[in-house]
């Protein structure tokens, strides 16, 4: 099945409920506890113990060990057999030794994988298994941040530029779900693109003008987003979005377009007056910190506003002017009807506020108690 969409029309596979088991997870690798509390089910690599906790993909395959919780008084346990309570889920191949067994989703729905030794249940593990309903391409350059990394089923790199990215799957009903082994990428044209896998997922790297699909496959469903690669010279807007505030600061992501192509993977120049201190000066995003002026404070002072570059092409964001049209942490809107982001202008007000003029007060006090307390002193 080929889509053009990352949303994977997959008939409903009914309501899944999420496992909600005493599982506890030790230390990342040592595995996750059984009901029982008896032993450690570990996923081994490169299949990781996300896959029993939150879900596998149909199709996925991995290995499970078992690891006895008091060594001393349980040593047989590594000796008994995984078995799947329900083989229409997940499939346990044959002998299934609690020492290494090849577990296969092979439908959707919940279950239990028990630990049997000399056939009696010793402990046991809930699992589900559901159709991918959702793929997601993350850009990994914002990693770190509160933005949305979800990519645009099309977007633009710059000639010799890259960016990293990683999966994210979902069932129909919202749930993550993990699918190692099973995932594949490649260039419908490999001189425009190529697609190397890493340790996280793909980086995609842009090798001449012009445009490629990125060819996603996940366990036998092929997703395809649209890359346009672009000259430099072609990135003719750059902006800064918001992406999260809190009373005194705005964690800001950098964002340009050639065209009305969004361009990813970039790194951005930032700098600030000096009422802003801000994280980082280069790099994709940064968080402006509003600074409590000195008693002694000039005019200067005032103002706090962050400045963004890239390839020369420069913009400003008033932070005491900001609006809700500044707020857009990702480049995916949910609403199917959401228009393109709209860059703001220098003094942060994007649109106005339809009569020529900008109340960044009335659009929207981003710094809470600052911008009122700030208002009443213009007022008296």
């Amino acid at each position: 099945m080929t889509m053009r969409t990352t949303r994977l029309l997959l008939a409903p596979v009914g309501s899944l409920l999420l496992v909600a088991a005493a599982c506890e997870l030790p230390s990342p690798g040592q595995g996750v506890m059984g009901e029982e509390r008896r032993a450690y089910f570990r996923a081994q690599a490169p299949a990781s113990d996300v896959l029993l906790t939150e879900g596998a993909a149909v199709g996925t395959s991995f290995v499970v060990s078992i690891q006895p919780l008091n060594t001393s008084e349980d040593s047989e346990l590594v000796n008994g057999t995984l078995v799947s309570d329900d083989p229409d889920v997940f499939v346990v191949a044959d002998e299934g030794r609690a020492s290494a067994a090849s577990v296969t989703a092979v439908g959707p729905g919940q279950t239990y994988l028990s630990l049997v030794v000399d056939d009696e249940v010793q402990d046991r593990l809930p699992v589900r298994a559901a159709q991918v309903g959702q793929v997601h391409l993350l850009d990994m350059s914002n990693a770190g941040s509160n933005v949305d990394a979800r990519l645009p089923e099309r977007f633009g790199l710059v000639d010799g530029e890259s960016v990293k990215t990683m999966l994210r799957l979902e069932d129909s009903c919202g749930g993550t779900l993990h699918a190692p082994g099973v995932i594949s990428a490649s260039a419908s044209e490999p001189t425009a693109l190529d697609v190397v896998e890493t340790d996280e997922g793909f980086e995609i790297r842009a090798l001449a003008e012009g445009g490629a699909d990125v060819i996603l496959d996940v366990a036998g469903t092929e997703v395809r987003y649209d890359v346009d690669v672009v000259r430099s010279v072609d990135v003719d807007t750059v902006f800064a979005s918001i992406a999260s505030t809190t009373e005194t600061s705005a964690q800001l992501w950098g964002r340009a377009r050639a065209g009305n192509v969004e361009v990813v993977g970039m790194s951005y120049a930032w700098s600030a007056s000096p009422r802003v201190r801000l994280s980082e000066s280069i790099g994709a995003w940064t968080t402006a910190a509003i600074l409590q002026p000195p008693e002694d404070a000039s005019a200067d002072w005032d103002p706090a506003k962050v400045k963004v570059e890239l390839f020369g092409i420069e913009s400003e964001l008033d932070l005491f002017a900001a609006t809700v049209d500044d707020v857009q942490p990702g480049r995916v809107q949910d609403d199917a009807a959401a228009e393109d982001p709209v860059a703001p202008t220098a003094g942060g007000c994007a649109g106005g506020d339809g009569n020529g003029g900008c109340d960044p007060y009335l659009a929207f006090a981003l710094f809470g108690a600052w911008s009122l307390r700030k208002r009443l002193r213009g007022l008296a």
